[in-house]
């Protein structure tokens, strides 16, 4: 019996996701969609990327509801926000609402096609406290090569993590017109070339948390400390893993709370 409605379970979703995307698919590309999130209401358009299950959630204002629910209770008006993986923007725009005109948020997105969305959701929804960046942030010297067709950061990663000095730079002299060199910083030189010093740092850059945490607390041991969101990536660790992070934010008087895959961290 159990067997039977697990059965029946996942068609119905199959169904349901199938029935989703074909009525959002048949709106074409760019459109541009109306979003609300509970009384507060904006724009969102998705170019020419694929609709999928994540995409519906985000027209819906339902994407990661913890995360969301996160946000709301720590930023408030006045504050400075830094966005780590902007994605297409839809928390960034909620951000940008919820630090308010007296507030400033910087977004950062790597993916040169995901930025590009990015870029047209900023000028739609007419954000004029925020400023949004297309780089990359980690701390390897190495250049992260996207293909112009990438329409997500894993290839680029993968190649990242691979690449010694040597590969990288035999890659990079061989780039062909079909592949985009992006530019890549550490956090902190990042922050202080723009003279940005954030009250709340939100992140979901897909491992590279790591290399964010070693450049805040480790490389440059900065003085001010900011809340920190980050959403935690444990297959994408290496050595230096969430149990590194933790032990790292505990020595730089942090406290820590778990919420779904995010973790909270607040300075004592």
């Amino acid at each position: 019996m159990i067997k039977f409605f697990k059965i029946i379970s996942h068609i119905y979703w199959k169904l349901y996701w199938f029935i989703k995307i074909t009525i959002y698919k048949r709106k074409g590309s760019n459109h541009i969609f109306d979003v609300r999130i509970d009384d507060f209401k904006y724009k969102l358009t998705f170019g020419s990327q694929p609709i999928t299950a994540n995409i519906v959630q985000r027209i819906e204002g339902r994407r990661e509801p913890e995360t969301m629910a996160i946000y709301k209770s720590i930023i408030h008006p006045g504050m400075k926000v830094l966005e780590l993986g902007a994605c297409f923007g839809e928390f960034t725009v909620l951000i940008n609402y919820l630090v308010g005109s007296k507030g400033k948020l910087v977004a950062i997105e790597g993916t040169p096609n995901i930025f590009s969305i990015l870029e047209n959701n900023y000028k739609i929804n007419k954000l004029k406290n925020t400023e949004i960046y297309n780089l990359f942030i980690s701390n390897s010297k190495n250049k992260v090569i996207f293909n112009k067709k990438d329409n997500h950061p894993y290839n680029a990663i993968n190649k990242l993590k691979q690449l010694n000095e040597a590969d990288n730079i035999n890659q990079v002299s061989k780039l062909s017109s079909d592949y985009i060199e992006q530019q890549n910083l550490d956090l902190y030189s990042f922050l202080d070339k723009i003279k940005f010093y954030p009250d709340i740092i939100v992140m979901d850059i897909e491992g590279f948390e790591v290399d964010v945490i070693d450049s805040l607390f480790l490389n440059h041991n900065i003085g001010h400390r900011p809340i920190i969101l980050f959403e935690v990536h444990e297959s994408a660790y290496g050595e230096k893993d969430l149990e590194y992070m933790l032990k790292l934010l505990k020595e730089n008087n942090y406290r820590y709370r778990r919420i779904n895959t995010n973790i909270l961290c607040y300075h004592n």
